[in-house]
């Protein structure tokens, strides 16, 4: 085999082998609650004025 060949099977050992590992899903730390009230005064997309120049 040359040298493709094994560089080819390395790099795929390693993709296989780094995807092995446990990850850190959250540090530990405290839950911040960015809830908002909706409405039907909330301002989202569908209902919001238009963009206009000033």
């Amino acid at each position: 085999m040359n040298m493709k060949v094994y560089f080819v099977y390395f790099a795929i050992f390693f993709l296989l082998l780094s995807g092995c590992t446990k990850p850190t899903i959250f540090p530990s730390g405290n839950w911040i609650d960015l809830t908002h009230v909706f409405s039907s005064e909330t301002i989202y997309c569908p209902t919001s004025e238009t963009f206009e120049l000033e």
